[in-house]
């Protein structure tokens, strides 16, 4: 078990996260209204662009990029119990990660 995953976010983070809700959240009901608004103000889609990620590995790169793992691991286990949504939640973590070659 990792140590920070009882660690619960400060008063001014939350807050700070209460105001960027509407405009970066993956709450399904934050994705709909930035998804009706982009219609009705007539904006279209952004094209997709197949990314590919490339950087040199090192030894503190590995550390961060497991700590960062184990981050994300106890936020989907936090979430499981309470998320009536996990699966979509899993699908957007994998989605996030993926590599496109």
């Amino acid at each position: 078990m990792c140590a920070f995953i009882e660690k619960t976010a400060n008063e001014s983070s939350r807050m700070l996260a209460a105001t960027l809700v509407a405009d970066h959240s993956l709450q399904k009901e934050a994705v709909e209204t930035r998804g009706f608004l982009s219609c009705i103000r007539g904006q279209h889609a952004p094209a997709i662009v197949a990314l590919e990620k490339s950087a040199s590995c090192d030894e503190n790169a590995e550390k961060l990029a497991k700590e960062y793992a184990m981050y994300k691991l106890a936020a989907l286990w936090r979430i499981a119990a309470t998320d009536k949504d996990f699966p979509l939640t899993v699908r957007l973590s994998l989605r996030q990660n993926q590599v496109f070659n």
